[in-house]
């Protein structure tokens, strides 16, 4: 077997992608934390290429799984626990079965192509039979629900006319199709089983946290036993993803893929002899979070950046020069941990010429060497004989590891996959799970954490929010708690590494979000709901009235916020539009850092005219100006240019871009973010009062976005105005705006805690607004989120004070 390299790099996703599938050799289907699928096809000009066709929309949550029905019809499971079927061809959804109680995490298709066996955190698995209708119409309904694991069912798969599910209580269960009886139990992984895939023979193989993949084979009785293991294929990081390229024959070779937590995708061969040998690494700049085998024998993977890649061995089919210099910079641009690797010292390392000289042993061997100061790793790509970089080493700014989580007690300061805090504390979130790390920062408001950790984790359910901010409340000091200055809220909803417009990096890559076994936690112990949870303060925290404004002041994409420009600038020249090139290169060599620091007070006239020309732009194309504007109108210094004048950016937002039908979530957000960051100074605060009913009117949309951070980020809007109106008769539009969001049936937590923080501030100002606030019926409203979470019924006690006292 040739060498396995780079064919294409599929670019769309804001976030990453988490799971792929296969219709044919020409045409794929990605899934994300974006909440999106894509369809792509194949590029037939030069037969490499994938490009988007259609984007689908509608799931509230991640997309956790997808699967391909059939040629025209694709399934998609999310974390918003329903399953979503998509007619390709319209590119509508036209099903929705929702009958799990949690987070859908795997779906796949059983012998019969019209039936669906999916898999929950509800501890369930489903099949699902599938019926046509007229047109583009059908429907489906459950014939049978898999109960008996008792944790979360990452996988489930149809074998010999049977069903399979992988749990996260360590075992896989065989089960009667038909009336869901269970069959037996296999033992013998040692953590979360997280993938399922066909072996030969109606074998099939298991992939786990443990690290090990094992080949179980059937018995003369129909039962399944283990015939052999591979342990520690990934150099015991977790596995999360498994897919297998079955020979026709016993005969033939067989493939298995799997992609970890170590970014690798490794191929292991299986021969007639049962013997599983690894053959091929495949290295990635990020957690590769889904594998899928492509007909032809390519592979297609999804990884934490947010790319979806497809890696070859046929050289017909090999990446351009350019395209593979880019990915093989990407990994060597990576750091790696001492904490993954152990403590380095450079001085004593091999020097890179002398050791790089000498071949490798075996595939996927890794190298540490010397090269001045600095300390390089390297892979060993066998089939191609060669080292090829895959990092530098680098150390926590406190000299632990810096890639994993520094675990602790909360005594200390450490890192989270990459980022420091000044407090990390060891979280177990399900007894007798693993480990998580929850990170703090000194005066960041314990439920901005706390928020930042569920979503990291893929928790579910408002409980955790407020048991996790209470154990910071109790293990971090009240001075610990509280900054100097005036504190600036920073944006909690974020997620993802790839160009998501003001996102922060995403979460921790030892989680899936449900339970997880390992070690027994020691220090500091916290299980939420459990026995041994942290006391709940007996005074609530205040809430209401709020006095800080949320303001989007940063944003780690500066990188790709320049491709962006660079890309839509080359795009625009169609319509004339465009920079010229003295421009352009000013603008992404010295603005963009300009306004991307962390206190972009440099920013002068010359930047903010290149933003405002760029703003001139069509709308498809705004996405990194209006990044770069958001950013920029947060100083004092240039504001005016941004908010003055008919060709200002804030009146091209209000009249063009806001005017057009079907605004993107992407511009709703960073329209939102831009209103937000007006009051981040005093001349920005009037101008947004004074233009409040445009504006307001204008974003009113994203109330009903099906985007979750769309509706988030309006929430915060209201917020701000509520602050600034307080005592204001003008705050009676923002009462009427946010009561319209509980019209709207919104449930999400964060985006109810702004609103119902908004109405209490708004209330807090004046009689006459709590007049306004009973007519409107805001104390049912609020009252019926008080279920959510103990923040939420806090919130609703003191809006019930405000309006009976």
């Amino acid at each position: 077997m040739g060498t396995y390299e780079l064919s294409a790099e599929l670019f769309g996703h804001e976030s990453d992608v988490r799971c792929c599938g296969v219709i044919d050799s020409g045409r794929v289907i990605s899934g994300s934390r974006d909440s999106s699928v894509i369809f792509w096809e194949r590029n037939k000009d030069n037969g490499r290429d994938f490009g988007p066709s259609k984007r689908f929309e509608g799931h509230e949550h991640f997309v956790n799984a997808v699967t391909v029905v059939n040629t025209t019809l694709i399934a998609s499971g999310s974390a918003d626990k329903t399953i979503r079927l998509w007619n390709i061809e319209s590119g509508k959804c036209v099903l929705i079965l929702a009958e799990h109680t949690a987070a859908v995490c795997s779906l796949k298709i059983a012998e019969d192509k019209m039936e669906i066996i999916s898999s929950s955190w509800d501890n369930t698995a489903r099949l699902w039979k599938l019926s046509p209708g007229e047109g583009d119409e059908i429907t489906g309904s459950c014939t049978a629900v898999f109960r008996g694991h008792e944790a979360a069912v990452w996988d489930a798969m149809s074998c010999a006319g049977k069903i399979l599910t992988a749990s996260a209580d360590k075992t896989i269960k065989l089960w009667d199709k038909a009336n869901g009886t269970c069959l037996t139990t296999l033992a013998g992984h040692t953590d979360v089983v997280r993938n399922l895939a066909p072996a030969p023979g109606n074998g099939f193989f298991s992939a786990s946290n443990d690290g090990s993949a094992r080949l179980w084979k059937m018995t003369a009785q129909n039962n399944y036993e283990n015939v052999n293991v591979l342990s520690a294929l990934h150099d015991d990081h977790f596995i999360y993803c498994a897919s297998s390229l079955v020979s026709s024959t016993m005969e033939e070779t067989s493939l298995l893929a799997t992609g970890g937590e170590d970014k690798n995708v490794k191929i292991v061969e299986l021969g007639s002899d049962t013997i599983m040998k690894p053959i091929a690494s495949i290295p990635h700049p990020g957690t590769v979070w889904a594998v899928h085998f492509i007909g032809n024998g390519d592979v297609l993977t999804g990884c934490s950046d947010g790319r979806a890649r497809i890696f070859t061995t046929d050289k017909e089919r090999v990446a351009s020069e350019m395209v593979l210099s880019d990915y093989e910079n990407s990994l060597a641009q990576q750091q790696v941990s001492t904490k993954l690797i152990g403590d380095v010292d450079v001085a004593k390392l091999p020097d890179a010429e002398t050791a790089l000289s000498e071949p490798g042993v075996k595939d996927g061997q890794n190298l540490i060497v010397r090269r001045g100061n600095v300390a390089e790793v390297y892979m060993w790509v066998d089939p191609a004989s060669k080292w090829m970089k895959v990092g530098d080493v680098v150390d926590n700014p406190d000299g632990g590891g810096g890639g994993g989580a520094s675990g602790g007690d909360g005594t200390s300061g450490g890192t989270i996959d990459g980022r420091y805090y000044d407090f990390v504390f060891d979280v177990e979130v399900e007894e007798g799970g693993a480990n998580r790390s929850l990170g703090y920062n000194r005066g960041e408001n314990p439920y901005e954490a706390a928020q930042r950790f569920v979503e990291q984790n893929e928790l579910s359910g408002g409980d955790y929010l407020d048991q996790i901010a209470k154990f910071i409340e109790q293990n971090v000091s009240a001075d610990n708690r509280i900054v100097a200055a005036p504190p600036v809220a920073r944006d909690p909803f974020t997620g993802g590494n790839r160009y998501v417009p003001g996102a922060v990096k995403p979460g921790a890559s030892h989680s899936g979000g449900a339970a997880t076994g390992g070690n027994q936690f020691a220090p500091a112990r916290y299980v939420p709901g459990g026995s041994n949870t942290v006391p709940v303060p007996k005074e609530e925290p205040k809430h209401i009235p709020a006095t800080t404004y949320v303001l989007y002041t940063s944003t780690d994409q500066e990188k790709k916020i320049v491709e962006k420009l660079r890309e839509n600038n080359d795009k625009a020249a169609k319509d004339g539009l465009n920079l010229s090139s003295e421009e352009l290169e000013y603008l992404v060599a010295t603005t963009v850092p300009k306004v991307c620091a962390s206190k972009p007070s440099a920013v002068d006239a010359k930047d903010a005219g290149l933003i405002l020309k760029a703003s001139r732009w069509s709308s498809e194309l705004l996405v990194p100006v209006l990044d770069l504007a958001r950013l920029a109108v947060n100083e004092p210094s240039i504001q005016e240019q941004f908010i003055n004048g008919d060709d200002a950016i804030m009146h091209v937002v209000l009249q063009k871009v806001l005017s057009e039908d079907g605004v993107s979530p992407a511009i709703l957000i960073l329209s939102c973010r831009f209103f937000c960051n007006l009051f981040g100074a005093p001349s920005g605060i009037e101008t947004a009062k004074v233009n409040m009913s445009r504006i307001l009117e204008q974003v009113s949309v994203a109330r009903s976005s099906p985007n979750r951070r769309v509706r988030e980020t309006y929430a915060s809007l209201l917020y701000n105005y509520a602050i600034a109106l307080k005592g204001d008769s003008r705050v009676d539009a923002v009462l009427e705006a946010a009561f319209l969001v509980f019209t709207a049936s919104e449930k999400d937590e964060p985006v109810l805690y702004r609103i119902l923080v908004a109405v209490g501030t708004g209330m807090s100002g004046s009689k006459e607004a709590t007049l306004t606030a009973q007519k409107l019926g805001v104390a049912e409203a609020a009252s019926s989120t008080a279920s959510i979470s103990s923040r939420l019924m806090s919130c609703a006690n003191e809006i019930a004070q405000l309006l009976f006292m």
